[in-house]
Parts: C-alpha cells; structure tokens; sequence
C-alpha cells in the first residue's frame, strides 16, 4: 500500500484515536520522505 499526502489525516486519526504520539507533522513527513513496514 502507498500513502499519498491526501492521507495525512488519516494517519493523524489513526495515531489520536490509538493513543500515539504522531502530530500531523510526523504524517506528512513519513508519508514525504520514506518508506515505513509494519
């Protein structure tokens, strides 16, 4: 699967509803910049 930036607010509710600690920020940058498995 591949995020594009129209799924930062999904990351961010994702991480909000779990507990984490991601900001919108960390999304943008995750989705930006690299490649994450898990």
């Amino acid at each position: 699967m591949t995020l594009t930036p129209a799924d930062v607010a999904g990351g961010l509710a994702l991480s909000t509803a779990a507990g984490w600690n991601q900001t919108r920020e960390d999304w943008q940058l995750f989705i930006g910049h690299g490649d994450v498995v898990g």
